[in-house]
């Protein structure tokens, strides 16, 4: 799936609010819980996934949010839940102060105020955040939402690239990939193509990176980082020999389709700590900026 570059950075941006890709693994995997409870399809007039101008992440079933995540930049979770289940005073107990000025939200047409469900936060790991019987009464509140009425009022806010993100994993992986920058080994004659990003169908689409592609990067440039010139086998000897991480000057995530990579144009080698550096930014750095950026502050501690 293509997304444009602002549409990229602001994901990133809100992404990078988890404080470690376990977290948001765990998030995507409530969302999808949501998706398989409802049967929601991308179209579907009732759901709505979305991130907004405070870098919240939501799902919204009719006209309430039923999941959300972050909080001025905290890594939050919010659900919402029944009214009158058995163990909400605990749950009301340990939950965060409320986003909006009630715990409970308010009535909508033919709802008793003293009986709408509550939307409770809590900060921590998403899966670890309910009981089964707690999570059972939130799914409850799913069905409970969907019943209300069929279509939401916000669905021109609905986002069908992160609809993309939860259900396809190959798209998924990818994506935190590139966002949390924790692998990227397997990124991948002057006149051979290589294909990349060609799409196979499993259980579902992943994206082919290819290992001949990265050979010849590596045969052109050598194992020595592009940007500090840092080599592992020089450091490590025979444990570090041939080691060396392989960037792509394109993000893969901007391309769905198959296409034509050039391995000499394309690709360059460097070492985990400066793609680390590459990625830091939401606009990855080119190999020039950062080591100029590197050039610099040497010349400054020198000093």
């Amino acid at each position: 799936m293509n997304i444009d570059n602002s549409t990229q950075k602001h994901l990133t941006q809100v992404i990078r609010q988890a404080p470690n890709r376990e977290w948001m693994e765990q998030y995507l995997d409530l969302i999808e819980e949501v998706i398989h409870i409802g049967r929601f399809e991308n179209d579907d007039p009732r759901f709505v996934l979305s991130i907004n101008s405070a870098k919240k992440f939501s799902v919204t079933i009719n006209g309430r949010y039923v999941l959300s995540a972050f909080r001025k930049g905290r890594p939050l979770v919010g659900f919402t839940l029944p009214y009158g289940f058995e163990g909400l005073s605990e749950l009301i107990s340990r939950s965060e102060m409320p986003e909006f000025r009630s715990r409970q939200w308010k009535p909508h047409a033919g709802e008793v105020a003293e009986k709408c469900p509550y939307f409770l936060a809590f900060e921590g790991f998403p899966e670890r955040l309910l009981t089964i019987k707690q999570k059972i009464a939130w799914k409850r509140a799913v069905l409970d939402e969907m019943e209300r009425c069929d279509k939401s009022p916000y669905k021109r806010f609905h986002k069908p690239f992160l609809y993309e993100l939860v259900i396809d994993l190959g798209f998924r992986k990818l994506s935190l990939d590139e966002i949390f920058y924790d692998d990227y080994s397997d990124e991948v004659n002057s006149k051979e193509i290589f294909q990349e990003g060609s799409v196979r169908q499993v259980l579902t689409k992943y994206y082919e990176r290819n290992s001949k592609a990265r050979q010849k990067c590596i045969d052109r440039y050598g194992t020595s980082c592009s940007v500090c010139d840092f080599n592992f086998g020089k450091s490590f000897g025979e444990l570090g020999e041939g080691f060396i991480h392989v960037h792509h000057l394109r993000p893969i995530f901007e391309i769905a389709e198959e296409y034509e990579v050039d391995p000499i144009k394309d690709l360059r080698p460097v070492c985990p700590n400066c793609h680390a550096m590459i990625h830091r930014s939401s606009s990855p750095l080119s190999i020039e900026e950062l080591k100029s950026r590197l050039i610099r502050f040497k010349a400054q501690t020198d000093t």
